[in-house]
């Protein structure tokens, strides 16, 4: 039995020193901004701690950070667990103006809660008073009154017998808080493909350029066809020549213009 004892004392001991590094480590990082790792922290010192005021506390972390998060309904829950555990409960000096106010907000409801709860329960326990005063001690159960008259028989000799001790009180256990919904940023907007539509212009522009130069060259051919001055004429060829050389170079480039606007578009 000694043992026994011995061995909880030595575990509730050690999980107070835990609970504090905990609490201790969630707030160094929460302080640093690294709120996913201030959760993990705060959310084991939530299940060590022994206290209603360091539970209080690491609700009041968990509501920054829920309110960082801008998840503002739960920050409002996670304040008025804190305050209901502790309504001395007050936020660090540099909290942002937005979580002040959303616990400024929440702190007169838990206050009026705690309020009716501390007034139901000393009414419940003035009517109990007043109960027994006014009926007189309850009767014990049948079986108690069966064994005492069993052991007041005739003859026997007068045996007290103990009612049973009351159950143990009931700890009541906060819930683990809900877990965090991190929404990363938007994806980005995908604008229009300027460099296929720059290369499906200059090949547009192309093709049409040759077909104007074409037109020329074939006008330019005819005129040769017709001039009775064969030197002349001669000329006139040489210039359809270089008209329809350009032309088909031209068409070349407007052709490969539109094969890579093709691939531009295809790849986007």
């Amino acid at each position: 039995m000694v043992s026994a004892v011995s061995v909880c004392l030595a575990a509730l001991v050690a999980a107070a020193p835990a609970a504090d590094g905990q609490l201790a480590e969630g707030i160094r990082q929460y302080e640093a901004r690294d709120y996913a790792a201030a959760l993990g922290a705060l959310t084991q010192a939530l299940d060590t701690a022994k206290g209603v005021r360091q539970r209080a506390k690491v609700h009041v972390y968990i509501g920054l950070i829920q309110y960082a998060y801008k998840q503002t309904k739960d920050a409002e829950k996670s304040f008025e667990e804190a305050l209901e555990l502790n309504p001395r409960a007050r936020l660090p000096k540099d909290a942002p103006r937005g979580a002040q106010k959303v616990f400024a907000r929440v702190k007169p409801h838990s206050e009026r809660v705690t309020a009716r709860r501390t007034d139901r329960t000393g009414r419940a326990a003035a009517e109990r008073a007043a109960r027994r005063s006014r009926d007189g001690p309850e009767d014990p159960p049948p079986e108690t009154r069966d064994a005492v008259a069993s052991l007041e028989a005739p003859g026997s000799a007068r045996v007290e017998v103990a009612p049973p001790p009351p159950p143990p009180p009931m700890v009541a256990v906060a819930p683990p808080p809900p877990p965090l919904t991190v929404e990363g940023p938007p994806p980005a907007e995908r604008g229009a493909n300027v460099p296929a539509w720059v290369v499906a212009s200059v090949g547009g522009a192309a093709l049409v350029t040759a077909a104007v130069v074409g037109g020329v060259a074939v006008n330019t051919q005819s005129r040769g066809d017709s001039e009775p001055w064969a030197n002349r004429a001669h000329d006139i060829y040489a210039q359809a020549n270089a008209q329809r050389i350009a032309a088909w170079s031209t068409f070349g480039v407007g052709l490969a213009a539109a094969g890579v606007a093709t691939w531009l578009f295809l790849r986007d």
